[in-house]
């Protein structure tokens, strides 16, 4: 029988089973890149968030700073200011500390020896004031010698007696710079004569004669103060009046007169001044507080950035991870 292609047919079978395996594992391989990417992205919204948290971290730190710099600033501001008050007022308040100390000791010493009332102690600091309105030793150097013979007798009237001899022996010795420690030395002097040591006037020169020696040895306190400024004045003359006649002299009273006026000003500004200390100590405590507050911040910032920084580490390599990237190649290893 002849073939024709009218009896000719033809039967295909098209076997599509391998093509829906490889359609399956595209579409596998896609929802893993889509998973990747997911956690990719996820990885990257983390790691914008912690730089950010650093960010703030790393703001706050540079405000504390801030805050540190300007309680510095007060600290010094406050310092500056302080030396200037105190260099503009240390003269007036010394001066008036030592004429207050020296009129302290003397009726500190009067009390416990004579058993001075104030009204005898009032005495004896107007003689002093009179006494330098006389000449050139200032009451504060005579009130110094006082209180240290003070040390040495019974009787208040005896330090009356002898205070103006003193500041002959002490114009003669010193001339017109004599201190509080020189009239201390002459008062530590003529009070160890009052009690028998009669070679220490001889050796400032002071002479006396036997009659008068008898009567420093075997005379009453009072008998004795009397005699022993009659033999320094009788030595040495009114050696303190005659000073302030000469033109260095004048100056000399013109400086001490100053010098009261100061101290008075000292005297005012004195519970001012301690006013104004008590003030300061409460304004550096509350700086020093707030300093240890600004400091505890800053540390405790400190550690929260560095747990920040710590955790944005952990949190690159997750995404770094994710993504695939390795040192030589940039890959998605899902893909592979």
């Amino acid at each position: 029988m002849a073939l024709t292609d009218k009896n000719i047919s033809w039967r295909a079978t098209i076997d599509t089973s391998s093509f829906a395996r490889g359609a399956d594992d595209i579409k596998k391989n896609l929802d893993s890149v889509a998973k990747s990417e997911k956690k990719a992205a996820k990885g990257a919204t983390e790691f914008q968030n912690s730089i950010e948290k650093v960010g703030k971290k790393s703001s706050v730190i540079g405000n504390l700073k801030k805050s540190w710099l300007a309680v510095t600033a007060v600290i010094g501001g406050v310092v500056m200011g302080v030396k200037k008050i105190i260099s503009a007022v240390k003269e007036y308040v010394d001066l008036a500390q030592k004429q207050i100390l020296a009129e302290k000791k003397l009726a500190t010493i009067l009390k416990e020896r004579t058993n001075a009332n104030s009204a005898q102690i009032k005495s004896i600091l107007e003689l002093t004031e009179a006494q330098q309105q006389l000449g050139v030793i200032g009451d504060e150097v005579q009130i110094a010698g006082a209180q240290q013979l003070a040390t040495f007798v019974r009787e208040t009237s005896t330090i009356e007696t002898l205070i103006p001899a003193m500041n002959n022996l002490l114009a003669q010795q010193k001339g017109l710079n004599a201190t509080q420690e020189d009239a201390v030395n002459i008062g530590n002097l003529v009070g160890k004569v009052l009690n028998g040591q009669y070679e220490s006037l001889s050796r400032v020169g002071i002479s006396f004669s036997e009659a008068q020696k008898e009567v420093l040895k075997y005379g009453t306190e009072s008998e004795r103060a009397s005699m022993l400024a009659k033999i320094i004045t009788e030595n040495v003359g009114n050696m303190n009046a005659e000073l302030a006649k000469t033109d260095a002299g004048k100056i000399q009273q013109a400086k001490n007169m100053l010098g009261d006026f100061k101290e008075e000003i000292g005297k005012f500004l004195m519970p001012l001044l301690s006013a104004f200390y008590t003030l300061l100590v409460k304004t550096i405590e509350t700086i020093i507080n707030t300093g240890k507050k600004l400091s505890e911040s800053f540390k405790e910032n400190m550690k929260e950035s560095t747990a920040g920084f710590k955790k944005l580490s952990e949190e690159v390599k997750t995404a770094v991870k994710e993504l695939g990237i390795t040192e030589k190649s940039i890959t998605f290893q899902s893909l592979l």
